[in-house]
């Protein structure tokens, strides 16, 4: 929030894509109090997908995963296995967190290569017609994708 001496503002989220989707309501003319409330409202109205890959065999939240399967966890726990880390991704937004969405932000890990920002994001339109598509370079290295959804 706004600078004060001596304090900080932390608004807390539970994963990287709701506190990103948090931070776009921060404007620095604004009232402390006023930015709160706007980031703290921002985050209820977030879903966030991870998708990775399994480091090994496991029951994960009820969920059979085998080493290295496309895994998708939906709001920090985990959702499904599929063939490919894009069939996790659009399986996970299918399974009711895309319903009511207007927008989904995809974080590309570091590991993307060119073309896969133009292939996830032509997916998501075509599966989910009505909802905006941004694809965005995340950088991280643990995740393939990981997806807020407003």
């Amino acid at each position: 929030a706004r600078e004060a001496e001596g304090f900080l503002t932390v608004i807390p989220s539970a994963n990287v894509a709701t506190g990103l989707a948090a931070a776009i309501y921060f404007r620095a003319n604004a009232e402390v109090d006023e930015i709160v409330d706007d980031m703290t409202s921002a985050l209820a109205g977030v879903r966030c997908i991870e998708v990775s890959t399994s480091v090994r065999d496991a029951t994960v939240d009820g969920v059979a995963v085998q080493n290295g399967e496309a895994i998708a966890l939906v709001d920090g726990r985990m959702h499904g296995t599929a063939a490919t880390h894009d069939e996790a991704l659009i399986e996970a937004l299918a399974s009711g967190v895309a319903e009511g969405a207007s927008l989904v932000t995809v974080y590309l890990g570091i590991d993307a290569d060119a073309g896969t920002g133009t292939r996830i994001e032509r997916r998501i339109a075509d599966t989910f017609p009505t909802i905006e598509v941004e694809v965005l370079p995340g950088g991280q290295p643990h995740y393939v994708y990981i997806a807020s959804v407003e």
